[in-house]
């Protein structure tokens, strides 16, 4: 049985089918996907992403998940005292109205920072994508 040596277009090794046989093949040293037509020099490259690029989107979808449910603040529903004296029920709220308004700006701190980290690892994707497409040429 008669071997043909090819070079993937995509990591330049070399990659051995079977003479006569064309069409789709995966490259065994970087798994990418070619075409090997007859005499001819023409390959397509697979524009698909690579796990880490999908790994990557995942994350980015999953911190933007985060962000859209952390950016509603919780509301409370305070009532104050009944048998308090003014200064009682004055302490009362601003004490409650200090928890809240810390509660909320941690809530909103972490749907920043969930927000923030979306971006990056999209930002990531973005480019770790175009250097797999540079280098497949």
């Amino acid at each position: 049985m008669a071997m043909v040596e090819v070079q993937c277009p995509h990591c330049d090794e070399d990659v051995e089918l079977e003479d006569g046989i064309f069409g789709l093949f995966h490259c065994p040293h970087c798994n990418n996907e070619f075409e090997f037509e007859d005499d001819s020099v023409h390959i397509k490259i697979s524009y698909w992403p690579k796990k880490t690029v999908t790994t990557l989107l995942v994350f980015s979808f999953l911190f933007a998940i985060g962000a859209a449910i952390t950016s509603n603040p919780t509301t409370s529903e305070y009532e104050g005292c009944e048998n308090c004296t003014w200064e009682e029920s004055l302490a009362q709220g601003i004490g409650h109205g200090m928890a809240t308004g810390a509660a909320d700006a941690a809530i909103l701190a972490l749907s920043q920072q969930c927000l923030f980290l979306s971006g990056v690892f999209l930002f990531v994707a973005i480019v770790t994508y175009a250097v797999q497409q540079i280098k497949a040429r």
